[in-house]
This record gives C-alpha cells, sequence and structure tokens, in this order.
C-alpha cells in the first residue's frame, strides 16, 4: 500500500481543489482523462455532502499495489455519519462503510487501475507532491491563522506589560510615602556611573 496523503476539506474553495487533486491523481494513473473527470466529479459531490454538518471531514488516498489490478482507495472520513454514498456507487468499483474507530466514520470507494501498471518513485512522489500541494486559499488561511496568534500574543503580552509597570508604579508610591513619612535619608547610585 502506498499512502499518497489526505486532502482536508474545510470549505467550498477546498471542495475545488479537492477536485482538481483527484482529477489529476486519477489522469496520471489511469491516463484516460473521462474516467478521471467522472471520479473528479463523485469526488467533489461527496465532499459536498460532507461539508453539510461535517465536523472535520477529508479524504485519504492510498494505491493498493499488492493486488493485480492494482487499486486507488479514497477513503472519506468525518467525525459525524456519511451521507449517501449513491455516487459514488456509479463511478468506482467498490464502495464500502467501513466500521466506525475512535468516533471517525469512514466510507471507501475504490477504483481498479490499469493491469501492468508499474509506479516509479519519482512517479509515486509527484501524485504525493500533487496531493501535498496547497492552494493560494489554503496557504491563505495559513497565514491568517498564523496572524491571528500573533495579534493575540502581542494583546496578552501588551496586557501583562501594563500590569507589570501598575505594579512597578504601586511599588514606587509604596517606596516614595514611606521616605516622605520618615526622617531618613536615602542616597542612591547608579553602579553603571560608580568608578
Amino acid at each position: 500500500m502506498i499512502n499518497l496523503g489526505t486532502i482536508d476539506i474545510t470549505n467550498q474553495n477546498s471542495i475545488n481543489e479537492a477536485r482538481k487533486k483527484i482529477l489529476r491523481v486519477t489522469e496520471s494513473l489511469t491516463a484516460d482523462p473521462i474516467v478521471a473527470a467522472r471520479l473528479a466529479t463523485a469526488t467533489s459531490e461527496m465532499c459536498r455532502s460532507l461539508a453539510r454538518g461535517a465536523i472535520e471531514p477529508h479524504i485519504g488516498l492510498e494505491i493498493h499495489d499488492s493486488v493485480q489490478p492494482p487499486t486507488l482507495a479514497l477513503t472519506f472520513e468525518d467525525q459525524q455519519p456519511l451521507p449517501s454514498t449513491n455516487l459514488l456507487d456509479r463511478f468506482f468499483d467498490e464502495v464500502e462503510r467501513l466500521p466506525s474507530s475512535n468516533g471517525q466514520h469512514a466510507v471507501r470507494a475504490i477504483k481498479r487501475l490499469p493491469d501492468g501498471l508499474q509506479l516509479e518513485e519519482s512517479d509515486i512522489d509527484h501524485l504525493k507532491a500533487v496531493i501535498g500541494r496547497k492552494s493560494r486559499d489554503e496557504l491563505m488561511d495559513e497565514l491568517r491563522k498564523t496572524l491571528e496568534g500573533l495579534e493575540q500574543r502581542v494583546a496578552e503580552r501588551t496586557a501583562d506589560l501594563a500590569k507589570a509597570n501598575e505594579r512597578i508604579r504601586s511599588s514606587e508610591e509604596r517606596l516614595k510615602f514611606a521616605l516622605e513619612g520618615s526622617n531618613c535619608l536615602l542616597y542612591t547610585s547608579d553602579a553603571a556611573d560608580d568608578k
């Protein structure tokens, strides 16, 4: 088994990206643009169904090369029960609901690949790169989340600094009050200026 990667489904843009990635992968594996378009469309529709009310849906992609003919397996997973697989049934050779595990529900859709398919290491690396490549929207989401995290850290540190300044001001006021009320002489010196 060759694990190609995972595609997270978070919004409409991620559904479009999933469709494009499945299209590229299946075109590379089947050399048949019609089959690739059908699988990509079925995957896209399943993702749309998943995105409605789903918690953390994603698709795992694997090539099972220990069987003949080899197969491409797409595993749709979410924490919620998955929708109907009617559309997947029409375009994939096998579709099965997997037993729930650790609160995850899953459906695996399998497409047989051409007999005698030989995948070189460079082919596998290319397919993994297609799945792992982040879209502009995914990169912008990551950047936005990082920025929000930084803004929160700045706000926390600013609040910490304000509290520290207030403690210093309060301490200085207590010292000033103590000195004004006593008949003591206080001499201070900056150690860096002493010679």
